[in-house]
């Protein structure tokens, strides 16, 4: 059973584990696929970013973040951004967290979720 919870900075090298590689793939975020590791910190873990994690047991198998869209006078309205860990793909992971999300982006008191980038190869987002 998948459980999300809240990312601490100690979970930051689990993250790295998933980021790295689904960057690197350059078929899902328009990152550049070789984004470092001080980067990625500051692109998921940094406020606004409230950034959770999926975990099946005890193993990081996902994560995502909520933050708001636009500053000011669209701060009411939540953007997301998630990835899977690409070896579990099709497991139910994405969809888990896709609905934490929402629940925790009703919580914090957004009122609406926007999603901005989202590549043309990116087949499971678009889908």
């Amino acid at each position: 059973m998948i459980r999300i919870r809240r990312a601490g900075e100690d979970d930051f090298e689990a993250i790295w584990s998933i980021f790295h590689r689904v960057v690197r793939s350059a078929d899902t975020y328009p990152y550049p696929p070789d984004t470092d590791r001080d980067q990625a910190r500051a692109l998921w873990m940094t406020p606004p970013n409230r950034t959770y994690i999926a975990l099946d047991g005890r193993e990081v198998v996902g994560t995502y973040y909520i933050r708001p869209n636009q500053p000011g006078q669209g701060a009411h309205v939540a953007n997301a951004g998630f990835m899977v860990d690409p070896d579990i793909h099709g497991r139910g992971v994405g969809r888990a967290m896709g609905t934490h999300a929402l629940e925790e982006a009703r919580r914090a008191g957004f009122l609406s979720m926007q999603f901005n980038m989202v590549v043309g190869t990116n087949h499971r987002a678009v889908a």
